[in-house]
């Protein structure tokens, strides 16, 4: 008797040990290092056929349904295994054109990325999708021969552009410790002909000693034509060239800046020059 209740007991311990590890298993491949709030089955992705500006190519969109405003969503996509050679004259097109050898076939990857501020509950659908960063993807084949590989997510936290990332086959979160402030501007005097952009969110680009280059984020139309004025009030108003997504114009000091504003993205790109001594 003794014997059966000590060999019960022993089954029921590697039973709780058995079930205990693989619970575990699976919390660590869902939540490891991710203290950042955001799970990436809160991002409602596709990647389909679609019309962009009249264009037909492979579109990336997303619905946030996280709890803060996302920046910019990334996600690269690597080949699957076991693809065949008929598989890959998916890619002949492309291989022509870019004089690529079976190699470069082989270790050809895809990028879906949009830099939008884009507020929960929002879905946005503006991204071509690309191959290796360089060729827009137009043919929906070439991606049924991928799958996800890893994500970057860069949100929205108080006054702070946060960035987890997210790696789909261990199922694991690494968060960025850079963070930046969502309203980042220049203190430098040299530039200060330049009025402070107010923008949801401001980014710097670049900035030396007579250069200074921003982005910003979530600008409407009329938060572009305000800019400008700002910049004509500060005497940025030699204007070589102007229209309602366009400004480019000089100051008596020997100033030049350059305004672009993407009605897509909701952004504005701002490039100053200092006059060289």
């Amino acid at each position: 008797m003794k014997r059966k209740i000590l060999a019960l007991g022993m089954i029921l311990t590697c039973l709780f040990v058995f079930c205990g590890c693989g619970g575990n298993s699976a919390t660590s491949g869902n939540n490891t290092d991710n203290n950042s709030g955001i799970n990436i089955a809160d991002i409602d992705w596709s990647v389909k056929e679609g019309l962009i500006e009249d264009e037909r190519t492979v579109v990336f969109g997303y619905t946030n349904n996280t709890n803060y405003p996302l920046l910019e969503v990334e996600i690269r996509f690597e080949q699957k295994e076991g693809l065949t050679d008929e598989d890959l004259a998916a890619f002949d097109e492309i291989k022509e054109k870019a004089q690529w050898t079976d190699e470069d076939v082989s270790k050809a990857f895809l990028i879906a990325q949009t830099k939008k501020v884009v507020d929960p509950g929002e879905t946005v659908a503006i991204s071509k999708c690309d191959i290796n960063g360089f060729y827009f993807l137009n043919d929906i084949a070439i991606y049924n021969l991928m799958e996800p590989s890893t994500a970057s997510i860069s949100y929205i936290d108080s006054d702070k552009i946060k960035t987890v990332h997210y790696d789909f086959k261990l199922q694991q979160y690494s968060q960025s410790y850079d963070e930046t402030d969502a309203q980042a501007w220049t203190d430098n005097s040299a530039f200060s002909i330049m009025p402070k952009c107010d923008a949801r969110v401001t980014t710097v680009d670049l900035e030396n000693g007579d250069t200074f280059s921003a982005t910003a984020y979530g600008m409407t139309k009329d938060d572009f034509a305000n800019y400008v004025q700002a910049c004509k009030d500060n005497g940025l108003s030699d204007v070589s060239s102007e229209n309602d997504k366009y400004y480019y114009a000089g100051s008596d000091s020997g100033y030049k800046i350059m305004l672009t504003y993407t009605p897509k993205e909701n952004k504005m790109s701002i490039n100053l020059s200092a006059p060289k001594n």
